[in-house]
């Protein structure tokens, strides 16, 4: 081979080398990402694990495929013309007969690009539960987490205290804080409002006889937990008239008494099942003059016929009279009951709605019942509209604070 032979040979030689790395038999970056080294490509496949060798063309426009080069010296020759404009030096040979090897233009280092896909944080919505659809289930932990927001959810939170805090279940007096209708002392931190702001107030006029739709009284309810029971206030703005004459033994509602209804699963049901849905009706008095307790000789308690079974743990004691002091001073205070039940043998479970009502029935002048008022059952002006000692799913709903 002639000297000029040589220096083409050269010049072309580490293309020619190149071309055959790129293109021999198996490719062993084989999951390399894409990448391009002297016009060779090769491509990810869509999943990202295989490379498909692409069909690339050298600068003298020889197409390499994906099979294996053999060029004859003729073939080298012709390509020696396409790449004279590569970059070289002077090919000479020294006196040592040693050959300057050519200065060939390496690419620059491909750095592998990988593509990761932005990562976008979730958007977490939490779901409204809609209190009113009837359902045969369980309130669920999910529908509990459902309560944390309190937009347009009229459902009554009930904070935790501690058992040192717990309200003494024992009728004692108690009062507002000063210059408003907000509970004082131990039942401070009671719930008092639900979700949407509104006071428990106890103020649908159910039925009742002519004139006792007394707009003026404030009766309305508090409630607060300690992990193990559940303790419930009632507030009755009765003016001082308290009538215990009736003593029927099936009919305790004819006298002022409170009636407590419990739905511990929140199953909403339009009947009772016998389990967990409670009917209960406590009286103001035991007898004439003596206030009613669950620690005396006679406490006046009654469930339904239709109610389960009563928790064998529970505490209640009234106080007439014992109550904050009304808005106007002729009507003196108020009557108080207080309530403690516990939690498993109501099926309730901390953060998991449960249904809850409470009503008061008044006697004002002895004999039979004059008028009802509810927390949630709708108004209405005949006894007929008096609709939850029947079916339990017209209640509103409460859940626990954790």
């Amino acid at each position: 081979m002639d000297r000029i032979n040589v220096c083409q040979y050269l010049k072309i030689a580490p293309l020619v080398l190149a071309m055959s790395a790129c293109t021999s038999g198996t490719d062993s970056a084989s999951t390399a990402p894409e990448s391009s080294v002297n016009g060779v490509s090769d491509t990810l496949s869509t999943d990202g694990t295989t490379v498909i060798p692409g069909t690339n063309t050298t600068p003298g426009g020889l197409s390499t495929g994906n099979a294996s080069s053999s060029l004859s010296m003729d073939e080298i020759s012709a390509l020696s013309a396409s790449v004279g404009g590569m970059g070289t030096t002077d090919q000479t040979v020294n006196d040592q007969s040693t050959i300057n090897q050519p200065n060939v233009v390496q690419p620059n280092e491909v750095t592998p690009t990988v593509n990761t896909p932005a990562i976008t944080a979730p958007i977490i919505t939490t779901p409204v539960i809609d209190t009113t659809t009837t359902n045969n289930g369980a309130g669920t932990s999910s529908e509990a987490d459902a309560l944390a927001s309190t937009d347009n959810n009229p459902i009554v939170r009930i904070p935790r205290t501690d058992r040192d805090n717990a309200p003494t279940i024992d009728g004692a007096p108690l009062d507002y804080i000063a210059g408003t209708e907000l509970l004082d002392g131990e039942w401070r931190f009671a719930a008092q409002f639900n979700g949407v702001n509104e006071p428990l107030e106890i103020g649908q006029y159910m039925f009742g006889e002519p004139g006792t739709n007394d707009v003026s009284a404030n009766h309305h309810w508090a409630a607060v937990h300690d992990g193990i029971y559940l303790y419930v206030l009632v507030v009755s703005d009765d003016a001082g008239k308290h009538f215990q004459d009736t003593n029927e033994l099936r009919k305790p509602w004819k006298d002022d008494s409170v009636e407590l209804f419990i739905d511990g699963n929140n199953s909403r049901l339009d009947t009772y099942d016998g389990v967990d849905d409670f009917h209960m009706t406590i009286n103001l008095l035991s007898s004439i003059g003596v206030s009613n307790a669950s620690y005396i000789a006679d406490p006046k308690i009654r469930q339904s016929d239709t109610s389960a079974t009563l928790p064998a743990d529970l505490a209640f004691a009234a106080g007439p009279g014992n109550g904050p002091a009304a808005a106007s001073a002729e009507r003196g205070r108020k009557d108080i009951y207080e309530i403690r039940i516990k939690l498993s043998e109501l099926n309730i479970e901390v953060n998991a709605p449960f249904g809850i009502e409470v009503q008061i029935n008044d006697d004002d002048n002895g004999g039979s019942r004059d008028a009802k008022w509810a927390w949630y059952h709708p108004a209405g002006n005949t006894s007929d509209n008096d609709f939850t000692w029947q079916n339990p799913s017209v209640m509103g709903t409460a859940i626990l604070l954790q």
